[in-house]
């Protein structure tokens, strides 16, 4: 738990490895599956940006992992067009968005930090059929 309040590898090896490591460290406490697709986006964000970023896909695993009922989960990180888009999708039990933006602080702190950063977050899900969660951070944030 302290290595996740402030990740050393974060500091030591980057932004992209830290993801790499906080999605590993997810597959084996929850044993739900992943596919990643990520690329290098290090030199996209300052200091405390990369702190950000990282805490965003911290608090959507954490959703995941208490609430989804996932068996399967996929992250894509990637690079274009002067943003960075991050998709966070899982096959879980899925819920109705709009009563639980009001209800917990996960999903508004999600928001919030992509705001922050110059950035949107669109969050879809169904019941029955998974949640999306899609964020663009734009120039201005990164580099």
């Amino acid at each position: 738990m302290t290595r996740n309040l402030s990740p050393i590898l974060l500091e030591s090896r980057g932004l992209t490895q830290a993801l790499r490591r906080l999605i590993s460290d997810f597959v084996k406490t929850t044993g739900t599956r992943a596919a990643l697709c990520i690329q290098n986006i290090d030199s996209f964000f300052t200091d405390d940006n990369r702190t950000s970023v990282y805490r965003i896909v911290q608090e959507c695993l954490s959703n995941i992992g208490k609430h989804s009922g996932a068996k399967n989960v996929s992250l894509l990180i990637k690079k274009q067009n002067g943003k960075v888009s991050l998709a966070i999708n899982d096959d879980g039990k899925g819920f109705d968005v709009g009563p639980a933006l009001g209800k917990g602080l996960g999903l508004t702190i999600i928001s919030e930090r992509a705001r922050m950063l110059n950035g949107t977050a669109f969050i879809r899900s169904q019941k029955g059929k998974g949640t999306e969660i899609h964020i663009d951070i734009f120039s201005e944030a990164a580099e």
